[in-house]
């Protein structure tokens, strides 16, 4: 109990173009933990927990934010298939890279251990996802780099965002938030 174990990807797992990967990393383990992701690049980094699998669903709405606009800097979010052969329908709130309109659903087919991952010029936020086959399937939003809040804060610092979403089944109507001293607090409220 309490022992903490950092273990490092390497690059050539790296995943970043829109389509379909077999690059999901699966996290095993004898005892109960919580796993925690970063993303840390040159003077840049962010984090999330990553929710157990027994946690997971099969709907959900993308938290988002908006990428600083650079030919290579993108809104995105990624489904990653879990433990059965799923067919999964996304309508993105924005049009994607991959040639995917706004507002028109498509459907892929993730195997276990697959990653589709979505981008887009714009954000995404309020694109939907959902399990066709009723599987849990886990879903992570980001931006390549974006400055949360107002672009002035921090002297306009650039930051990845990454964040593991929560299925709209686990969603609730009373929240609990901490403001932070010498600091610019704001929260984002997405409804279903």
């Amino acid at each position: 109990p309490g022992i903490l174990t950092r273990d490092t990807l390497p690059d050539s797992i790296a995943f970043n173009l829109t389509g379909i990967s077999s690059r999901a990393v699966h996290v095993t383990a004898n005892d109960n933990i919580s796993v925690v992701a970063s993303i840390e690049s040159f003077q840049r980094s962010e984090s999330t927990c990553i929710l157990p699998v027994s946690l997971l669903g099969n709907h959900y709405y993308v938290m988002d934010d908006s990428a600083l606009g650079n030919s290579s800097d993108y809104s995105e979010f990624m489904i990653i298939g879990q433990c059965s052969k799923d067919s999964v329908k996304i309508i993105p709130s924005q049009n994607l890279t991959s040639g995917a309109l706004a507002g028109v659903p498509f459907t892929i087919v993730l195997q276990p251990g697959q990653v589709y991952q979505a981008q887009a010029d714009s954000d995404l936020t309020g694109s939907e996802v959902i399990s066709l086959n009723h599987s849990e399937t886990a879903v992570i939003a980001g931006a390549v780099a974006t400055t949360v809040g107002s672009p002035g804060c921090n002297g306009g610092t650039v930051n990845p965002f990454y964040e593991e979403l929560f299925p709209v089944n686990t969603w609730g109507k009373n929240y609990v938030l901490l403001p932070t001293q010498n600091a610019e607090d704001w929260f984002r409220v997405l409804s279903e």
